[in-house]
């Protein structure tokens, strides 16, 4: 009986001390998680910052009356980091914008959560001047990029949306020590978002090569980005354009390596990938390649950093044939994702480690995707034959069955209604050209011959209704109704936090999943110029 009312008087005093917490923070301003406005604002945080693919927590955030728009506090000692947003915000975002306030508010937090994700300590309120403007036009380019790759219109509204700041805020009156004059920071913003809308574009051309089979030329336009934007996410996917050459140019053959790789488990076609010795010249690519990937990796991989490049770090380790490295990489990780346990019960098996590779393969024995239970499959063969003698099995005779609909859909693709949107000469010479939600990419042929031989996609991007495909698979589709409708996609490439893109080449399909669930897709048609 003692103990319950010690115990109760503790629960008494845990309430009390909520409770005036709760009743101080009102007072002050706070809105409560469980408003709605803090819903929304949460909502739009959440989809934003997972755009950034950081394994990193996200920082708090705060919803209070304040005389800044919004303000990133690096955290310190026992304080969390921080996004404080001015109450008074969410209303005037819904009344100047109204069906485009989720594309406002990201541009604002978008620029915030950059600011914690490239580990700013000293920040300057949203639109206000700095001692060093560094790390606000890094903040800014990177925020118009990432809310742009979260699925937010950052650019359509940029400009208007520091033109009505500027007005509701007073902030040309606070003086020019605080704040640029408004027509001043309004055309910056212009220039900004010029230079991010061209790297955005040729970003998306780039994953588009990467998913269809052309990744030199995708590790081209990655580079690119990169040398403005250098994001772990960009990083990551330059690094895997090499290792997708190793793996699409027949440089490492079954023997080598029987099991499906989460970088880009080829589940249908790599049983037609020759098993014979590679060439002196053919193993020199090969290790160059991995080596490239490596260095690439490592540009971004540090201990508790991006999980994604540290899996692909350790993958190309494995490749390289040092599967002890690949080994540490993963035991650095302070959460192991099933991708992660099942390279390092690979690397185990390859180190003659069976056992520790039994504890990683039970691990992921009841995960439900194509990727394992492939290689659940082949860890079987292995285990009973030896790796040498283990192979994919075949997908089941599925048939795929054409997603493209892109014709029936749209108006005629005569180009005359599309708009040059941007325009990249680098060693690759890419035209990008919009009409509304579709995009046309002019992309090269052939990696030797830049600017020479090009064939032109139009790429319809969907991520909302208006589009369907064959098999009438909607957005919120799990992953396992996907592949019931499509079959064994032909790649598999993991992308940023929890997401993955799934490629049917016959369908000429590309299905966008986030958390398991559909999230968008790319449906492409090729024009042979």
């Amino acid at each position: 009986m003692a103990v319950y009312r010690k115990f109760s008087s503790w629960s008494l005093l845990s309430l009390y001390l909520l409770a005036a917490t709760t009743v101080v923070r009102a007072q002050q301003g706070y809105l409560s998680e469980t408003h709605p406005d803090y819903r929304a604002v949460r909502q739009v945080f959440d989809k934003v910052w997972e755009g950034f693919g950081s394994s990193k927590a996200p920082p708090d955030l705060v919803i209070r009356e304040n005389q800044e728009i919004a303000r990133y506090t690096f955290g310190t000692g026992a304080l969390k980091p921080t996004i404080v947003v001015d109450k008074g915000l969410i209303s005037f975002l819904r009344t100047e914008f109204r069906h485009e306030f989720p594309n406002a508010l990201a541009c604002i937090l978008s620029h915030e959560l950059a600011h914690h994700y490239h580990d700013h300590q000293q920040t300057a309120g949203f639109a206000a001047t700095s001692n060093d403007p560094r790390p606000e036009e890094q903040a800014d380019i990177s925020g118009f990029f990432f809310a742009y790759t979260a699925g937010y219109a950052s650019f359509a509204l940029a400009e208007r949306l520091f033109e009505k700041l500027y007005a509701h805020y007073r902030l040309d009156a606070r003086g020019s020590k605080l704040y640029l004059p408004g027509k001043e920071r309004v055309a910056g913003v212009r220039a900004q978002v010029a230079t991010v809308r061209r790297l955005a574009y040729i970003y998306e051309a780039g994953k588009v090569l990467l998913l269809t089979g052309k990744p030199a030329e995708a590790a081209s336009c990655f580079e690119l980005v990169r040398a403005t934007i250098p994001a772990a996410e960009i990083i990551n996917n330059q690094g895997l354009a090499c290792l997708l050459q190793v793996a699409q140019g027949n440089l490492l053959s079954p023997k080598e390596m029987p099991f499906a790789l989460p970088f880009e488990p080829d589940l249908s076609q790599r049983l037609l990938m020759n098993a014979r010795g590679l060439s002196d010249p053919e193993m020199q690519q090969r290790v160059a390649l991995l080596r490239q990937a490596e260095r690439i990796f490592h540009q971004g991989y540090a201990p508790g950093g991006n999980d994604r490049i540290a899996l692909n770090l350790a993958i190309t380790q494995l490749l390289l044939d040092n599967p002890n490295a690949a080994i540490g990489t993963i035991n650095s990780l302070d959460r192991k994702s099933p991708e992660a346990y099942l390279v390092r019960g690979i690397s185990y098996l390859k180190d003659g480690q069976s056992q520790r590779a039994t504890e990683d393969f039970t691990r992921i024995k009841n995960e439900k995707s194509q990727l394992f239970a492939v290689n659940q499959e082949i860890y079987r063969q292995v285990k009973a034959n030896g790796w040498e003698k283990a192979g994919v099995p075949p997908a089941g005779g599925q048939r795929r069955t054409s997603g493209l609909l892109l014709r029936e859909k749209l108006p005629p693709l005569d180009y005359s209604g599309f708009k040059r949107v941007t325009q990249a000469p680098f060693p690759i010479t890419t035209d990008v050209w919009r009409y509304g939600d579709v995009f046309s990419y002019s992309l090269p042929v052939n990696a030797a011959k830049y600017g020479t031989n090009h064939q032109k996609w139009t790429v319809a991007k969907v991520s909302g209704e208006g589009y369907d495909n064959r098999k009438k698979v909607r957005i919120g589709a799990t992953e396992p109704e996907l592949t019931a409708a499509y079959g064994v996609p032909d790649f598999i490439l993991q992308t940023g936090g929890q997401g993955a893109s799934y490629l049917y080449k016959t369908a000429q399909i590309v299905f966008n999943l986030q958390r398991g669930a559909v999230s968008g897709w790319y449906v492409y048609d090729e024009v042979l110029d």
